[in-house]
């Protein structure tokens, strides 16, 4: 399993790459602002994201003791 977290980290890896959010986000398909507020915490990586990594969302819910 991957975290949320750990593909952010990727993201931000390859904008200190490129030196630019507007080259990764062109790669990815998304719009500059997008990937920003991806990278601040605001928003949670959409399909496109997803899509690029070659990954999908799965939530997961453990019985807890009552």
């Amino acid at each position: 399993m991957i975290t949320e977290r750990s593909l952010v980290k990727l993201l931000r890896d390859q904008v200190a790459t490129c030196k630019s959010q507007k080259t990764v986000a062109a790669a990815i398909g998304i719009s500059p602002q997008y990937l920003s507020d991806i990278l601040a915490g605001k928003r949670e990586l959409g399909t496109k994201v997803q899509s690029y990594f070659g990954v999908r969302r799965v939530v997961m819910y453990e019985k807890v003791k009552s």
